[in-house]
This record gives C-alpha cells, sequence and structure tokens, in this order.
C-alpha cells in the first residue's frame, strides 16, 4: 500500500490498482467472531478496509477486485464499493 500512495501522489498519474482473489484479505470477520478463523484475520482485514479508505480519497485511483467467492467477504469492504458488477462464467462459444 505504501507503493501505492507513493504513485497517486503523482497527480498527473492514473493509477488502477487490481486486487485479485481478494476474499483471501478480506474474509468475513464474523467467521473470525465464530472461532473458525484466527483471529490475525481480524487484523488483516481491519488493516486493508484502513489503507482502502486511505488510498481511495484520491480521484486519481481505481480499485478494481476479483472473487470467485463473493459471500466470504467482508460486509464492510463490500459496503465501500461503488459499483459491484457479477460476471458468469464464460459461454461454450
Amino acid at each position: 500500500f505504501q507503493k501505492i500512495q507513493d504513485l497517486i501522489d503523482d497527480k498527473d498519474a492514473l493509477v488502477f490498482v487490481l486486487i485479485d482473489e481478494v476474499e483471501s484479505l478480506t474474509a468475513a470477520r464474523n467467521a473470525c467472531r465464530a472461532g473458525t478463523e484466527p483471529s490475525d484475520a481480524i487484523r488483516v482485514v481491519n488493516a486493508v478496509l484502513t489503507q482502502i479508505d486511505q488510498i481511495k480519497r484520491h480521484s486519481n485511483v481505481v480499485i478494481l477486485t476479483t472473487s470467485n467467492i463473493t459471500e466470504k467477504i467482508d460486509v464492510a469492504f463490500v459496503d465501500r464499493a461503488d459499483i459491484k458488477q457479477y460476471i458468469g462464467p464464460p459461454s461454450a462459444a
């Protein structure tokens, strides 16, 4: 995230951040409270949310994420998304 911050500080740059398989960084914290995830997972999600909030304030950054397991993503992360787009499996063609 520090590298991203350095890039977006240049107001002439347009920065795209792609987080693939975002559920690995933003696992639903309610699973942690239920005891099925380690407590370190809560700290990771909190840190990611804090960093997303910091960089999202800049108008020259676009954050894109992907996931195959959307139900595992923390609600607070999903709430921060301006656009949520489902793209289904590819067609046979």
